[in-house]
């Protein structure tokens, strides 16, 4: 992103993020010492992280993608990227290419959002 918008060049791009994420990365390091006594959300720091990880972040980016792929980019371009991977497969399964346009453009948003909703507690 930082070389692609802003021209900045490779290495000190990668610095700037790498000093970033360690900058970000200290408070959770610290949650079982120093910072052991600070509480979010009844959490230590490293636990509050992680469940806001799991339960909220990688639901919504896994929605995201699905709805990207199924809506955005389109089915044809990813059935036949997936063809290409699965090689001599694809023709032994006919089923698999309405089972994944299906899966990919209505099952698997309904599923990932009840796993957020259920996560957060709304189900």
């Amino acid at each position: 992103y930082l070389i692609d918008t802003y021209g900045v060049k490779r290495h000190k791009a990668s610095f700037f993020v790498a000093l970033g994420s360690f900058l970000l990365g200290i408070p959770s390091a610290l949650a079982f010492g120093v910072l052991g006594d600070v509480k979010v959300f009844g959490m230590n720091i490293f636990d509050a992280i992680s469940a806001l990880s799991i339960n909220i972040l990688i639901p919504i980016g896994g929605l995201f993608a699905v709805i990207l792929v199924g809506w955005k980019w389109g089915l044809k371009k990813a059935i036949e990227h997936m063809k290409e991977g699965l090689g001599a497969y694809a023709e032994k399964l006919p089923f698999l290419e309405g089972y994944l346009r299906f899966s990919i453009k209505y099952l698997s948003p309904i599923v990932i959002l009840f796993i957020l909703l259920n996560s957060i507690g709304i189900l």
